[in-house]
């Protein structure tokens, strides 16, 4: 038995738990081999047919593809690698709202599947390639591999995460005891945060595939649209430090800036549909289904972090900065309530395991 404020957050140790983590690196290890599989045959008809710099003009609508297929790997590749630290951490802190938020990812990779499919397999260059080292059957039975490695991903974490909730449930509600105003701004900080999280990935995702695909290496929009990545990356780490620090010019500044955000992901996306350039309108048809995608989900969590930032701006003072400030929040630490059953008294911050740093 541990001694009383003794650090009690650590990775769980049930059947459930251990399931979940090792399902994410089997499932997403799986989708990269494929992807793998697949690039690697349209790098070898590439070769044969020909090749097409990335942003040049005058690309038949194959070589597009070509060039768009390692971006497909690319960022199932970094949506595995994400998916898999995000679980590790959510698990480590007991967080129900942060797998809940991975379930969502992964619907919306599976989403992401079923358009590349229906993107390649009926490309004019499995037509007119022959010769690789897999039939163009077997392609075809790889692209749909995809989408049910994905889907069963989903059916079965999802599973897990039903199990996760029932086990970790009790705990959170016996840590966090009759506080409900502590529980309900730690619960909007919780999510404000998981909504930063995933607006850097589908922001990323969605400006590499705009680049790659889209843009022209001598277009000016090239070099704007690269520099705007990491200054978006750190605009959005410096708003979950400004929530943590209760720094309200700084989640003022943020809330301010998500609304440009949002012109800018509408203005690219109306470009997709209004290009009259006819060089460029094989480019811009190939990338619409991929990039409308991430574009309205991107949207949609910028909208939804703009109402949590508030959220969290009006629970400024609630008492989650005066905690101790030696770990990241979770839903599993605990918040001691004295025998008078003061639900807003607080124990001295060195025997406090609730706390936001």
């Amino acid at each position: 038995m541990e001694p009383e404020g003794a650090e009690t957050t650590r990775f769980p140790k049930t059947i459930w738990a251990k399931l979940y983590i090792t399902s994410a690196v089997v499932f997403n290890s799986a989708t990269i081999a494929v992807e793998a599989v697949i690039f690697a045959w349209f790098q070898q008809a590439s070769n044969k047919t020909g090749r097409c710099n990335p942003g040049n003009e005058g690309c038949t609508p194959g070589q597009i593809l070509a060039q768009t297929v390692p971006l497909y790997l690319a960022l199932f590749l970094f949506a595995g690698v994400y998916q898999i630290l995000i679980s590790l951490w959510a698990l480590y802190h007991r967080n129900l709202i942060q797998l809940l938020f991975l379930m969502i990812f992964s619907l919306a990779m599976l989403i992401y599947s079923g358009i590349q499919y229906d993107q390649i397999k009926d490309s004019n260059q499995i037509s007119a390639f022959d010769g690789g080292f897999i039939t163009k059957n077997q392609l075809i039975n790889f692209l749909i591999s995809v989408p049910c490695i994905l889907g069963a991903q989903f059916l079965f974490q999802s599973f897990l995460t039903f199990k996760l909730y029932k086990e970790f449930n009790w705990d959170i509600f016996r840590r966090f005891g009759a506080d409900m105003k502590f529980k309900r701004a730690l619960k909007d900080y919780v999510v404000f945060e998981s909504l930063v999280i995933f607006d850097i990935f589908f922001f990323v995702g969605f400006t590499l595939q705009f680049v790659i695909v889209v843009l022209q290496t001598k277009d000016v929009e090239f070099a704007l649209t690269i520099a705007v990545i990491p200054v978006t990356i750190l605009i959005l780490i410096g708003a979950i430090y400004s929530a943590k620090r209760e720094f309200k010019p700084g989640l003022i500044g943020f809330i301010i800036l998500c609304f440009p955000g949002m012109a800018y992901f509408l203005y690219k996306l109306i470009r997709l549909y209004t290009v009259g350039n006819p060089r460029k309108k094989d480019r811009f048809i190939r990338a619409r289904k991929t990039l409308t995608v991430f574009a309205a989900i991107t949207v949609v969590f910028l909208i939804l972090t703009i109402v949590f930032s508030i959220k969290v701006l009006i629970n400024f003072g609630s008492g989650l900065k005066k905690t101790e400030k030696n770990r990241r929040p979770s839903l599993n630490d605990s918040i001691p309530i004295d025998d008078t059953n003061d639900s807003n008294s607080l124990k001295n911050p060195k025997e406090t395991r609730m706390i936001i740093d």
